[in-house]
């Protein structure tokens, strides 16, 4: 499995628009190959956040099958969909991404 996080920050401006426009594009990204499922959180604390104090931060977390899924869409999608995001919303969005391989071990608590 692989986790790719997309984190996104917006000026308050475009909030609505832009979450409204996100909903549909990871809707969309979704459907393609390989890709199981996203959401969409709000982020709470992040330290680009402190950097940009009159943004509000958005998360979206898709999984993915495997590696293969994610070199496919970033060399056949990711270019025409990231266009579309900056037509749209250009400066007043600030995007970062991550990707992460499937977790190593898993710690839960004790329920004794």
């Amino acid at each position: 499995m692989i986790i790719y996080e997309v984190n996104c920050l917006v000026e308050a401006s475009i909030e609505r628009p832009f979450l409204t426009w996100l909903k549909e594009h990871a809707t969309q990204i979704v459907t393609l190959e390989g890709f199981e499922k996203a959401s969409i959180s709000l982020i709470k604390l992040d330290d680009r956040l402190d950097e940009h104090s009159e943004r509000t931060g958005f998360s979206v977390t898709y999984r993915l099958e495997n590696q293969a899924a994610l070199d496919n869409y970033l060399k056949e999608y990711a270019p025409t969909l990231r266009e579309d995001g900056l037509k749209r919303f250009g400066t007043q969005m600030t995007i970062y991404r991550r990707v992460l391989g499937g977790a190593l071990f898993e710690v839960r608590r004790s329920t004794q």
